[in-house]
């Protein structure tokens, strides 16, 4: 220090600040190095132990999983990172499972790593618990965790404890680190030498302020701020301390990072899994649990997490917890699979399956519970149901008086006490293993095996079958036997109710002897017994067909609803808006359009509806006619020309040019079948045109209905005629319809005894074409309408008798027919009718509902006739069809209307028949 003094101040400011700073920095330099160092080594284990405790969790969990790709995929990634010396999974027997090197596969540890402890691996086994150390260099870190291999559940027995084994290398990073300081300390020293030499008397205030800033820096990151980072400039040791801290800062935002997506996965993990998961200390106080477990026991994370192992278990089952802990869990780190009961919030109990597991905190070392559980409410309830219906069957079996046999490819494998005492065997084992023929009479075997066989066949043939038997001691006697098969475990079994007859054939025989005109009277009874049989196979087959109509019916409900509620909703819907009171007449109108265009839409739901369900049940009927072909299309033409100019469509109708359109078919049919095809092609159809017609080809008409709209998708070909089947099936599809049109065209072209087919491409358009027999006529007479136009001016008086017992449907026809000279009055069913018939004399004209209590339509009219024989009845039914409506005419009803009622055709009923009698 004196030497400084002999130089003038501005040289020994900056030499003394110089040696000073040459000095800090190698002091600097040494003392980073070791925080380096030391900070390079800690964070190494550190961080070795977060990321193995995590890798130890997956590879337990991908073991449970039986999952080895994913376990290989792990390792390959870990091996990928530079500085690892070598991975690798011992089992239990230290022989090498799997390693990011190939080579090493198979072979002993000790055979490849000659500086592994073995004891070390021991330890690790049977502690449970992972070992991280740090090498007496310092250069290498290496870990040890016990795997958990082969847990399944059902074989917790055969659980075995590998050990992961991982060698990490520190001194490249060390080298590396070294290097890099010394370095940039070399270009500070040439920096500090010219910066002291010049501006000496600066340094004070530069290293002071800049200074300030690295320790604010520093100091706002420590508190929080994440954000911020150094600004300082420059190549001097400040600048670079600044710019390494920033790398530091970075690294450490980085592993954050890195920590909280591991957590992340681990946490969406732990919450996706199904089976119930909990956490729990020692002492069973729970810390965490998945949300399955919330679900299972009715409590919310917050409520359960205060909750304790004893808090929600039964007290009979605390002794059984206390002993698996301490003879298993603790010991061994995880218990076998054992069942217990649980208490969920609302009071209740529900039994449980678990398996619970010992892990140890890699840092703090302490140990907590991890219990895999699942509710088994549902399977013991089964377990308890088949228990008592196998006890209820034994019971039954073992008593019945009938003799029960089962057989296995003719060989006998069981049977009941009556079968044992019907054929004489001691015991069961005596009996086990014997054919089935020892127990038939030689002379009926081959007739009797001929029978079975038919009627494994053929399930509707007779299964009850009259023999002879033949006891253990070679008494043969006559026997009626039931035969029947059933599947079990892939094998077919026999199973035979045999009932010994030998009394009834002998009382036979004797009254036969006795009075041979009991001869006839027995054959007259064997004739009723099989028409009992014939009436009883009927029954299952009408039993069958109502099964089929139940499913039918189901099928029915679940795809019509929708379409059913819609124009039910704009009927209710636009019903209750007439009811405002500020409604316009404009929009009483418009609301009118509505409720009648969703009226027609449902009735035709509802008659395709019943029309399918006619073809399914094969009642509906033809009514074959004669008609003109050319008149019907022509028809169907002018019909829907307004639908498809609607939509600016082009609608064409092609026709053969000759006279031979006259033929005898169903014309409602075919009309029926051409308007679902039509309807369809201008829904399904948005530009373009649609073509339509029909032409002769030898025996055949061949109709064809062409568009060029959507066309149908590939994978709805085989699908396209099923009942309530469509191209787009979801519910927010833009079309109107249940999927009834074409299973109805498909039933009625079959009926009609042809064939129907398409072709179709997407987005290009879709081509129908249906066959049927050609039966042509000379002559074709078109028939005229005989409806015709009311005037609303009629001027008629009459007074009519409304035999309704719908009060709604009699107050629209009042409302309707109040203007007019029509005096009406209702009975509320058929008796009041005839009532009102018999003392009113002044009766102009009935109408007639069908369905009504007390008595209904017909038997009323049929009563009526014989009181007023001129007196006309009009039938009113919801179900005028073809066949109803024969039905009706024939029962005495001098005509019908449909409902819903056409008030028009109400009109010129009246007018009609009222003329006719005045």
């Amino acid at each position: 220090m004196k030497i400084l003094t002999l130089f003038p101040l501005r040289i020994t400011i900056p030499l003394f600040l110089l040696i000073t700073a040459l000095v800090l920095l190698v002091l600097t330099v040494e003392n980073n190095l070791r925080i380096s160092n030391k900070y390079l080594e800690e964070n190494g284990i550190t961080t070795h132990i977060h990321d193995m405790t995590i890798y130890q969790g997956i590879f337990n969990n991908l073991f449970r999983k039986g999952d080895i790709e994913g376990i290989q995929a792990i390792i390959a990634d870990m091996g990928s990172e530079p500085n690892l010396i070598h991975i690798a999974l011992f089992d239990q027997s230290n022989k090498i499972l799997y390693s990011n090197d190939s080579h090493i596969i198979g072979k002993l540890v000790h055979e490849v790593f000659e500086t592994i402890n073995l004891q070390t691996i021991a330890d690790c086994r049977k502690s449970g618990r992972g070992i991280v150390s740090l090498s007496s260099t310092g250069d290498t870190i290496s870990a040890n965790y016990p795997i958990l291999i082969h847990p399944q559940i059902e074989e917790m027995k055969q659980t075995s404890v590998a050990v992961l084994h991982v060698c990490v290398d520190l001194s490249t990073p060390k080298a590396k680190l070294r290097y890099e300081t010394w370095q940039q300390h070399f270009v500070y020293i040439i920096y500090s030498i010219i910066i002291f030499v010049i501006l000496g008397y600066l340094l004070r205030f530069v290293v002071s302020k800049r200074a300030a800033e690295l320790v604010a820096t520093s100091h706002n990151f420590s508190e929080g701020d994440h954000s911020v980072r150094s600004k300082l400039q420059g190549n001097d040791e400040l600048a670079r301390i600044a710019f390494a801290m920033n790398q530091m800062f970075d690294q450490i935002i980085a592993n954050q990072n890195k920590l909280s997506e591991s957590q992340l996965k681990y946490r969406q993990l732990f919450d996706s899994i199904m089976d119930s998961f909990v956490r729990m200390t020692i002492d069973g106080n729970i810390l965490e649990c998945n949300p399955s477990f919330e679900l299972m026991l009715g409590y919310s994370h917050d409520e359960i997490t205060n909750l304790t192992s004893k808090s929600i278990t039964p007290d009979k089952w605390w002794k059984i917890d206390s002993s698996f802990l301490h003879e298993e869990i603790l010991p061994f780190g995880f218990s076998s699979v054992y069942e217990k009961e649980l208490i969920k919030k609302d009071g209740s109990v529900i039994p449980v399956e678990l398996r619970t597991f010992s892990i140890s905190n890699a840092v703090s070392g302490q140990l907590s519970l991890w219990s895999i559980v699942r509710d088994i409410t549902e399977r013991k309830k089964t377990e308890l149901i088949l228990q008592e219906s196998e006890t209820k069957l034994r019971a039954i079996f073992e008593s019945s008086r009938y003799a029960i046999g089962v057989s296995l490819k003719g060989i006998h494998v069981l049977a009941n006490p009556s079968y044992l005492k019907l054929f004489g065997y001691d015991n069961i084992d005596s009996l086990i293993g014997t054919s089935i023929l020892d127990n038939i009479a030689p002379d009926f075997q081959n007739d009797i095996m001929q029978k079975i066989q038919l009627r494994a066949a053929n399930k509707n043939l007779p299964s009850f079958y009259e023999t002879r038997g033949r006891r253990n001691d070679g008494h043969e006697f006559d026997m009626e036997v039931n035969v029947s098969s059933y599947n079990l475990q892939n094998e077919k079994f026999t199973l035979v109710t045999i009932r010994d007859i030998t009394e009834r054939k002998n009382s036979e025989e004797l009254l036969l002897e006795q009075n041979k005109n009991l001869e006839a009277q027995y054959e007259e009874y064997m004739i009723l017994n099989e028409k009992l049989r014939i009436i009883n196979f009927d029954l299952e087959a009408a039993k069958g067909k109502a099964e089929e109509s139940d499913k039918l019916k189901t099928a029915f409900l679940q795809n019509i609803s929708h379409e059913i509620r819609t124009p039910l909703n704009g009927i209710i819907g636009f019903s209750n808006l007439l009811n405002e009171a500020d409604v316009s007449k404009d929009e009483i109108t418009e609301y009118s359009c509505v409720i009648k265009q969703s009226g027609k839409r449902l009735i035709e739901i509802v008659n395709n509806v019943i029309d399918i369900s006619k073809i399914e049940t094969g009642m509906i009927e033809l009514n074959i006619q004669s008609f003109s072909l050319n008149a019907l299309i022509e028809d169907l033409y002018e019909f829907f020309l307004p639908m498809a100019e609607l939509k600016s469509l082009k609608l064409n109708y092609i026709i053969p040019q000759n006279n031979e359109s006259s033929i005898v078919s169903d014309e409602s049919k075919i009309v029926q079948i051409l308007t679902n095809l039509i309807n369809n092609a201008i829904k399904f159809t948005f530009a373009g045109s649609i073509n339509f017609g029909y032409k002769i080809i030898d025996e055949l008409i061949l109709f064809f209905v062409e568009d060029s709209g959507i066309g149908i998708p590939d994978g709805m070909n085989n699908r396209i005629f099923e009942r309530f089947v469509q191209v787009d099936l979801s519910i927010t599809r833009g079309y109107e319809g249940a999927g009834l049109g074409l299973a109805i065209s498909k039933g009625l072209v079959e009926l009609l005894g042809g064939y129907i087919s398409f072709k179709s491409e997407l987005n290009k358009g879709t081509k129908f074409e249906f066959s049927i027999p050609y039966s042509p006529i000379q002559k074709t007479n078109k028939q005229e309408s005989l409806t015709k136009e009311i005037s609303i001016e009629s001027n008629i008086e009459a007074k009519i008798l409304i035999a309704e017992d719908d009060f709604t449907s009699f107050r629209l026809l009042q409302t309707s027919l109040k203007n007019k000279n029509y005096e009406l009055i209702l009975a509320e069913n058929g008796q009041k009718a005839v009532e009102m018939v018999l003392h009113n004399s002044d009766i102009d004209i009935v109408f007639m509902d069908i369905r009504m209590p007390v008595m209904d339509g017909f038997e009323a009219t049929r009563q009526i006739k014989k009181l007023r024989p001129q007196l006309p009845v009009i039938a009113q039914t919801a179900y005028a069809f073809s066949e109803e409506k024969m039905q009706i005419m024939t029962a005495g009803f001098d005509d019908y209307i449909s409902k819903p009622i056409d008030l028009n055709k109400i009109k010129f009923l009246i007018e009609k028949f009222v003329n006719k009698q005045k």
